[in-house]
């Protein structure tokens, strides 16, 4: 009875052990779902340097356009209780701001009303600061100071990865630059009608990064030979210089310039999901073989001992040295005692939504490990001692 006690005992704690990973993968995938940067954002395209005159077509286009965000964006270093490299999101328009990751749905703390910096929640414990904490960082000639308004889930996608900060960018902002940007890296479009939207987006070429006449000719002038050519004649050819550049640029491959909302995220939560998906069949995959381990061990132990005891002229003497050197069943009672304990971490962090699966299962595969290295041991070991005998 002892034994089968200690074979169920042994396989239902290996088999918890991994169950509790198990649940602990599957909260944290209902937490994916819950706080999705893909599924919790409303916008359908962004756009990749759009020039401002491009920006006021698509909003006219109230069949195809609901609402438009854009964003300058900067990789910047900001400083709270502590210092960090951020991407930094500003926009002077930030009254569509909630099609973007920044959202109503994807809160986590304080709110938004206009005025302060938001945070998502890998920005935030990277500067060590919460809802209401001053966050300060550099731009352009000047430093800017923001209190913390509010702060949202993490932002999921690769490009971004490492935190995000957005706020309002201010004519001051603006003004610290010797040379301001004259367009937006990117701008977020929630469309009223998808394929109405698609259509106009058709042939999208990012004319923000084309320079302006007035730019190019800036350039040129600083090369114009001296004495050369009368100021009408000059401005015939840069026209025609400048005509040649834009028509050479349009002709251009400008590839990713405009990307649907499953392609700017590159699949990220899904790829998320993909990766913790696998992990939990993996742990139910062991929540299954482990119990079979376990107790396929002991069988095989209870074999071995009853074996030797008929093949040995003491048996009382073999029982005892196979006592001694089947360690794997002391083993195993250390093992259950932390497999349950283990378990219990599992579940609690299940129940908590804060305990990571793959975490887990680094801490639990060593344990079975260490068991199923023990076997051959004891094996080793209880012949060398029965053979001295």
């Amino acid at each position: 009875m002892l034994r089968i006690a200690k074979i169920i005992v042994g396989a239902l704690a290996g088999g918890l052990l991994f169950l509790g990973g198990a649940m602990a993968t599957e909260a944290n995938l209902a937490i994916d779902k819950a706080t999705s940067t893909f599924t919790k954002s409303t916008f359908d395209y962004v756009v990749v340097s759009p020039s401002n005159e491009q920006l006021e077509t698509f909003t006219a286009n109230k069949l195809a356009v609901d609402s438009i965000f854009p964003v300058y964006h900067y990789e910047n270093t900001l400083k709270g209780n502590a210092s960090a490299k951020i991407n930094l999101l500003l926009s002077d328009k930030m009254a569509n701001y909630d099609i973007s990751f920044f959202n109503p749905r994807r809160i986590i703390a304080g709110e938004f009303k206009g005025d302060g910096l938001l945070l998502d929640e890998v920005a935030a414990r990277k500067l060590a600061v919460g809802v209401g904490d001053t966050v300060s960082f550099p731009l352009g000639g000047g430093n800017f100071k923001f209190q913390v308004a509010a702060i949202y889930a993490e932002v999921k996608y690769v490009t971004l990865s490492y935190g995000i900060a957005m706020t309002t960018y201010t004519p001051t902002m603006k003004a610290s630059f010797a040379k301001p940007a004259n367009s937006y890296q990117l701008a977020f479009i929630a469309s009223k009608n998808k394929s109405v939207c698609a259509e106009m987006l058709e042939g999208y070429l990012p004319y923000g990064l084309l320079a302006s006449y007035e730019e190019f000719k800036e350039v040129q002038d600083a090369s114009r030979p001296a004495g050369t050519y009368t100021d009408e004649e000059w401005e015939t050819l840069v026209q025609g210089s400048y005509a040649h550049y834009k028509e050479t640029w349009e002709a251009q491959p400008h590839l990713n310039s405009v990307q649907d909302k499953e392609t700017f995220m590159q699949g990220a939560d899904d790829a998320v999901a993909t990766k913790r998906e696998g992990s939990f069949q993996l742990t139910m995959l062991f929540a299954i073989i482990t119990p079979l381990a376990l107790g396929g061990a002991y069988v095989g132990f209870d074999f071995l001992g009853r074996k030797g005891d008929e093949e040995a002229k003491t048996a009382g003497a073999l029982k005892a040295n196979l006592r001694k050197g089947l360690i794997i069943n002391e083993g195993i009672s250390t093992g259950v005692g932390l497999g349950i304990a283990m378990a219990g971490v599992g579940i609690y962090g299940a129940a908590k939504g804060t305990f990571f699966a793959s975490t887990f299962l680094l801490y639990s595969l060593p344990i079975l490990g260490a068991l199923i290295i023990s076997i051959p041991l004891a094996i080793v070991y209880s012949n060398l001692v029965y053979g001295k005998e």
